[in-house]
């Protein structure tokens, strides 16, 4: 499998809604309702926010293709002068346990110079969890964030350090 990544533009707006409604819609209704994957999908994957996060020279989009067929994509922001934060994450079900994630990830990371790399997942996303785990991440904090309108985003701190 030829894996490639490229920076995501205003243009793949549309591709970044569409595989996000795909993947959500998959993969978390067994972790929380359907009403609050609509709710979180309509404030973090609107037009408006995809724009303004593509925009931002802090926060990077990433397109991945598995032959070339695009699955996924990737969100990463700069969280101070050495270390990022992995906002998202997210491969089509069908493309998984085929060994890209980890491909993707190395693509982007190893070109960075960094001294960590910080996320939230979902602590009921055991699959997620566990390639953090193989990943070298190690879980920093619990925490439970107010998202909006009555839901709650119970999540994960997880922490990779350079060269752990």
């Amino acid at each position: 499998m030829k894996v490639t990544i490229r920076k995501a533009n205003l243009a793949d707006i549309p591709l970044i809604r569409a595989l996000s409604e795909s993947i959500w819609k998959r993969h978390y209704i067994s972790i929380i309702s359907l009403e609050q994957i609509e709710y979180m999908l309509a404030k973090m994957y609107s037009t408006e926010q995809l724009s303004k996060e593509i925009t931002n020279p802090n926060y990077t989009y990433f397109i991945a293709s598995a032959d070339g067929i695009d699955c996924g994509y990737m969100a990463i922001s700069v969280a101070d002068a050495d270390s990022y934060f992995l906002n998202k994450f997210y491969i089509q079900q069908e493309n998984q346990q085929q060994g890209l994630g980890e491909a993707i990830f190395k693509l982007v990371f190893d070109k960075l110079s960094y001294s960590q790399i910080q996320l939230f997942v979902n602590r009921q996303n055991f699959k997620s969890v566990n390639f953090y785990f193989k990943m070298g991440f190690k879980i920093a904090d619990v925490v439970d964030n107010h998202f909006g309108d009555g839901y709650y985003m119970n999540d994960f701190i997880m922490i990779k350090m350079k060269g752990k």
